[in-house]
């Protein structure tokens, strides 16, 4: 469902020179890094990101950090209070692949953002 919605949206957006260019997902959060390989079919020039923050290494370090909460972060929730670990690892790593890929006013990315209740 993600990925549709994120196709849906890109083309309401999307203005005559816009491109679906990234997608980024902090693994294991509800935004799933598997909506990616719907999105790299309905655009196959889109790039893919799989994101995690030190203090939840899933890949890194196959483990869960300091806590055992996927999404709740450790030690920076005071200064982005209404963000889990997993949203801020998403917009971080959304400017890297914008700055690595050097793009421009075209390219769209597309990423998760889950607020703490």
């Amino acid at each position: 469902m993600t990925g549709s919605a994120i196709e849906k949206v890109f083309n309401k957006i999307k203005k005559d020179n816009s491109r679906l260019s990234g997608f980024v997902s902090a693994i294991g959060s509800a935004c799933t890094i598997g909506t990616g390989g719907y999105l790299k079919e309905v655009f196959p020039q889109l790039k893919i990101v799989g994101s995690e923050a030190l203090q939840c290494p899933t890949l890194l370090m196959n483990c869960l950090g300091g806590h055992r909460i996927v999404g709740i972060g450790d030690d920076v929730l005071q200064k982005l209070s209404c963000l889990g670990i997993s949203s801020i690892s998403n917009v971080l790593s959304s400017i890297k692949l914008a700055k690595w890929f050097e793009t421009n006013e075209n390219d769209l990315i597309f990423t998760g953002l889950y607020r703490l209740s």
